[in-house]
């Protein structure tokens, strides 16, 4: 499993993106992609990876002329191919330096108030007899 950013606050500044373009078609046996389900969404490192991770792992196999899309800093990986080698066309994505800051205040809020737009609100824990 591996990254192609680890870019420190990957989850508020993270802007890179791959695009992948099956030339042949990607399966279990000739080396699919796979990507850890979630883990775009906060600093996990390969070394985390553990069957206890509730994070699943997801195999994405595809037909000539499919389209993969991942951020970065999404973990992902393939196996080496058994039966064939599959071909596919990688081109990458980010937003230029002076745009590293753009929508930074509207991303930290989405993040900040996401917990409110699920169906569990995280528990507050109480500091000195007050609930915080």
């Amino acid at each position: 499993w591996h990254k192609d950013c680890s870019l420190g606050r990957h989850s508020y500044q993270c802007c890179g993106m791959t695009v992948g373009i099956s030339v042949t078609g990607g399966g279990a046996d000739t080396g699919q992609l796979a990507v850890v389900a979630g883990s775009h969404r906060a600093n996990v490192q390969p070394n985390f990876i553990h069957p206890y991770l509730d994070l699943p792992r997801v195999p994405l196999p595809t037909g000539a002329g499919d389209v993969t899309v991942h951020l970065s800093c999404t973990l992902h990986m393939s196996r080496p191919p058994v039966t064939a080698e599959r071909r596919v066309l990688y081109t990458g994505f980010g937003l230029p330096h002076e745009g590293e800051r753009v929508g930074s205040e509207r991303i930290s809020r989405v993040r900040e108030e996401a917990y409110t737009k699920v169906s569990q609100a995280p528990v507050r824990r109480e500091r000195s007899g007050r609930r915080v």
